[in-house]
């Protein structure tokens, strides 16, 4: 129930509209000070009065209906207090009847958003870096698919560039058939190791340069290793989105646009767009602030630009989008301002519904790693020690606990992921495992083992085999704990909302956090199962058994594993 619309409804200002009254109404931060506030400030100037007489006279107009137990006025706010009570009664038995269907909409429904996310390096192994875009990029398919959206996730792979050329020259040069069958992806990473030292020798670089050429004419031998790269790597990295219950709909790289790009700049040279300069062809966006967009190099050789631009064609001819999402680290952020700006200029008109879905960096204690040159930053490498870190500390804590494996890998792969997304994107982040499994303070253990909670609570309750079940008495849940969580069950399906429009996992993640904090509050302070009479205990399991809702779908949407044990 939106019961700010509601109060919208009961409040009438001169020059103000339902809907800009709504936008001034915000909820409390301060319990004690009610549950909704309107600042009376903002309005003094147009109504010609101070804050303190604007608010006075708001409260003496509203009428109190049942859900509304009090008007205040105070200091230039009207606060609003909720009945709770009823409040409780109406939320409780609104997500009980909708269960898992609570908070879904329809609003996506015949639309489609096309996600480019995770991006999978040929011939690498997936570090840290990955793991925002990852994460991210999961947990925003899932929120567009609660809302009824059809999406389309895409790994673009990583899959074009000289790189591949001298990993073949090195593999030719300094390896073997057999170590390359043998060895998988960590001969080709040394292959590319030593390629890095062999390419200042000009022989080496020449040739670096032949093998590449050769991937581009499709040659029978060049493709036979790339191929066989693109193998090894994507059979590396497949336990990782095993492991995240992930999957994509399209895996191209940029070689696939290899034969699509040409066509892009005839038609930037038809619309005259394309200026050459200084032996490049370049789109001048000087006037739009981004400088210069280079499209073809001295060398006569394309750029990623190039192939983003072919790739955002296609991607539309194929799939006529509504959105399409690029959940890539901020450093691009000229890139995608620039891609956009150039397809906006060739009158492409889904030019305007691209999006850079920006992130900050998540690094280990150590610093900024890469995954090449032998750094162990390796995203595999940090859930493997997750997952084990979190099997000791469950061997520790309940050494009798049923499928311990299953939950420890459900704990340290949800404290991995929670890693990304538990602050605002844009910010950096240093991820570091003992604190992300800790069960106490703000972690996603410390959200399973809420969810735990409260399935323990239900199964006993459940135990108790009543007969005949009383009318709840939802006076029981109106207390401070209590009711902030009735106030996050009750705001959730806006929560999600504002995660999608935003582009922002973290949005559910800190309503999550605060749910399980409320929650474990009110558990510590009431009694359940043991409540003084039937009809408390039936609204307090009702307070459970919601939570455990709301739970359970905020960890779903985040690409966090609940378990019903810990």
């Amino acid at each position: 129930m939106d019961f700010k619309a509601k109060i919208s409804k009961h409040i009438k200002i001169d020059g103000l509209t339902e809907g800009e009254i709504y936008e001034l109404l915000s909820i409390t931060t301060n319990i004690k000070m009610g549950d909704f506030s309107l600042p009376c400030f903002v309005l003094a100037k147009t109504l010609r009065m101070s804050p303190n007489v604007i608010a006075q006279n708001i409260t003496n107009e509203v009428i109190q209906t049942e859900w509304l137990n009090k008007v205040e006025a105070a200091g230039g706010y009207v606060n609003f207090y909720l009945n709770r009570q009823f409040v409780s009664g109406q939320v409780l038995k609104n997500v009980l009847s909708e269960g898992s269907s609570f908070a879904k909409s329809d609003e996506g429904k015949g639309k489609t958003i096309v996600m480019d996310y995770s991006s999978v390096n040929i011939a690498k192994q997936m570090h840290i870096g990955h793991l925002s875009t990852t994460a991210i990029g999961n947990s925003l398919n899932k929120i567009y698919k609660f809302l009824g959206y059809k999406t389309v996730g895409l790994n673009y792979l990583g899959d074009y560039g000289i790189q591949f050329g001298n990993i073949i020259a090195a593999h030719k040069t300094f390896g073997s058939e057999q170590e390359l069958i043998s060895g998988g992806i960590d001969y080709v990473q040394k292959m590319y190791a030593k390629s890095r030292i062999a390419v200042e020798d000009e022989d080496f670089e020449e040739l670096g340069k032949f093998w590449f050429s050769q991937i581009e004419k499709k040659d029978a031998e060049a493709i036979r290793l790339f191929n066989i790269f693109k193998e090894l790597t994507l059979t590396d990295v497949k336990p990782i989105f095993d492991l995240l219950n992930m999957t994509f709909d399209e895996w191209k790289g940029e070689l696939y646009y290899c034969d699509k790009m040409q066509p892009v700049v005839e038609e930037l040279k038809r619309k005259n767009l394309l200026i050459e300069s200084r032996d490049r062809r370049i789109v001048d966006l000087e006037e739009d602030g981004l400088n210069v967009a280079v499209i073809v190099k001295e060398d006569g050789s394309t750029r990623y630009l190039t192939r983003d631009l072919a790739a955002a064609i296609d991607r539309y001819n194929t799939y006529s989008f509504d959105k399409c999402l690029y959940i890539t680290a901020y450093e691009q952020n000229l890139h995608f301002a620039q891609l956009f700006k150039v397809l906006e200029k060739m009158n492409y008109d889904f030019a305007k519904n691209l999006v850079h879905v920006s992130y900050g960096r998540v690094s280990l204690p150590e610093g900024k790693l890469s995954s090449r040159g032998g750094a162990k930053a390796l995203l595999k490498d940090i859930f493997n020690s997750a997952i084990e870190r979190a099997n000791e500390i469950i061997e520790n804590k309940n050494p009798h606990l049923k499928n311990k494996d299953e939950v420890a890998k459900a704990v340290g792969v949800g404290a991995v992921i929670y890693g990304a997304l538990a602050n605002q994107k844009t910010k950096d982040s240093v991820f570091i495992l003992e604190d992300a499994l800790s069960f106490e303070g703000e972690t996603a253990p410390y959200m399973q083992y809420t969810y735990a909670r409260c399935a323990s609570v239900i199964k006993k309750y459940n135990e108790l085999n009543l007969n005949k079940k009383p009318l709840p008495n939802y006076n029981a849940v109106v207390s401070d704990e209590a009711f902030e969580i009735v106030k996050i069950i009750n705001n959730f399906s806006s929560i999600i909302k504002e995660a999608a429009n935003k582009y922002e996992p973290s949005i559910i993640s800190k309503a999550v956090m605060s749910l399980a904090k409320n929650f474990n509050r009110f558990y510590h302070e009431c009694k359940i199962i043991d409540a003084e009479n039937l009809a408390v205990m039936e609204a307090r399991v009702e307070l459970v058994k919601t939570t455990q809702i709301i739970l359970r779908l905020g960890l779903n949407l985040l690409g966090i594993q609940v378990v019903e044990e810990m």
